[in-house]
């Protein structure tokens, strides 16, 4: 009985591109949504910061140039209560991840969408690391209480 390989199709420099700016684009709509339930509350703030650099292994193999990347700050008053930062677009299981970093914990988020496709970002929490849960308005609102 002999084995047949499949050969892993041809990767190329458009294809980590359009990766890219697929990423940048979902990490800019997700920004636009905190910035949007944040807003509602009107005790809080928000500011974009381009100061995360991206330069995965993907780039490095492919010569691309690193990227910057937006974080997002949420402060209520002078008080820096949460960040948003993107950590990686290639990762195991996942189309992306940022970390929701608050004074008292963090919280991973996932995009468990398939590239292309619309965002299916999914918060994993000490309190729910197994599963994790759709990440919303109200699923937000809920861990700046808890961590603030």
């Amino acid at each position: 009985m002999t084995e047949q390989l499949v050969e892993a199709p041809e990767v190329t420099v458009e294809d980590l591109r359009r990766r890219i700016d697929d990423w940048t684009v979902r990490l800019s709509k997700l920004y636009s949504d905190v910035e949007e339930w944040v807003g509602q509350l009107g005790t809080y703030t928000t500011r974009r910061v381009r100061n995360v650099r991206m330069y995965e292994e993907l780039m490095e193999q492919f010569s691309l140039d690193a990227e910057m990347l937006d974080s997002l700050d949420v402060r209520k008053g002078s008080d820096l209560v949460m960040t948003l930062r993107p950590v990686g677009l290639w990762t195991i299981g996942a189309n992306g991840r940022v970390d929701l970093i608050f004074r008292t914990g963090s919280v991973i988020l996932v995009d468990r969408a398939k590239p292309f496709h619309p965002p299916q970002w999914t918060a994993f929490s000490l309190e729910n690391k197994k599963n994790g849960e759709p990440f919303t308005q109200s699923t937000m609102l809920r861990m700046l209480r808890n961590y603030e």
